[in-house]
């Protein structure tokens, strides 16, 4: 008798409840981990995420390690995989990190069940921190702020905030075809 594996999207160790609503925050895999290393940031800084859960998805290397989080008071003994979600409830908020690549043709099968568990979930916004290389940057992205945000909303953020240039589709010969992408290197 074979019985095949259907495949789960997300699999949480733990249920989230109800998460309508909630901002989600998502490092990318990319450059230098920036993404994950903010993340790591933010979950130092706010100390009311509360670790909710691991995450399994097929395409996420399996990983486990001690937790870089603890500081000499708290448990040595605590680990930290892979995948895990952290919830601050009085801000709506789920904080993904994500501590291992991606296998090998495997990233966009995340990336497409992340978004229907998002959807699904009524999730109100995604925030995605990633990195790009600095030497594939435009001539506008070279002075003035290194940092770029990229919104399909309109959002009102502030005036130092500087949104991604478009930049045009590689190469660019002076042909007929000009159009023009957004572009993350890296990412």
């Amino acid at each position: 008798l074979i019985h095949f594996y259907k495949r789960k999207m997300l699999e949480f160790e733990k249920k989230l409840g109800d998460v309508t609503g909630y901002t989600v925050l998502l490092p990318a895999v990319s450059v230098g981990n920036v993404g994950q290393l903010c993340v790591d940031v933010v979950l130092e800084n706010l100390k009311s995420a509360g670790f909710s859960s691991q995450v399994l998805h097929e395409s996420i290397i399996p990983a486990v390690g001690g937790d870089a989080g603890v500081n000499d008071e708290e448990d040595q003994s605590k680990l930290t995989t892979a995948f895990q979600v952290y919830k601050v409830e009085s801000s709506k908020l789920l904080i993904f990190q994500i501590r291992s690549g991606f296998l090998p043709g495997k990233g966009s099968d995340f990336v497409k069940d992340f978004l229907k568990w998002f959807q699904d979930n009524k999730c109100s916004e995604l925030i995605i921190m990633c990195s790009s290389h600095a030497h594939e940057r435009t001539d506008s992205q070279i002075t003035g702020s290194p940092f770029r945000y990229i919104s399909t909303a309109e959002k009102t953020v502030p005036p130092n905030f500087v949104k991604l240039e478009s930049r045009p589709r590689y190469p660019d010969m002076g042909g007929s075809d000009s159009s023009e992408e957004l572009y993350t290197p890296g990412a």
